[in-house]
């Protein structure tokens, strides 16, 4: 949840929404706190077997691991230097959005 909430992540994901509305996800607090807690709720079935009364592998499931994705490209490419505008046309490129929404 820190991850998400923090201001150099929230900037990328505004200039990302700019673009395409399914980046709300990661904007919304009600939305964000869903995801986060759909894949809490995931780890802790796959983990431990107990916790989540779900279908693990059902909609859903894929819907979080395709979000885990994007979460991971934009944090590589954060980390490798580039800036929001470069992540946003990247990203934006490979139509990245359609994918999470």
């Amino acid at each position: 949840m820190s991850l998400l909430k923090s201001r150099s992540l929230q900037e990328i994901f505004k200039h990302l929404k700019r673009s395409e509305n399914a980046f709300n996800v990661f904007l919304d607090g009600q939305l964000r706190d869903k995801f986060v807690n759909g894949i809490v709720k995931a780890r802790n079935q796959l983990s431990h077997g107990n916790g989540y009364d779900g279908d693990v592998y059902g909609k859903d499931f894929r819907l979080h691991i395709q979000r885990l994705k994007v979460l991971v490209e934009i944090l590589l490419l954060k980390e490798l230097g580039f800036g929001k505008e470069d992540i946003g046309v990247l990203l934006l490129r490979s139509r990245v959005g359609l994918r999470i929404s």
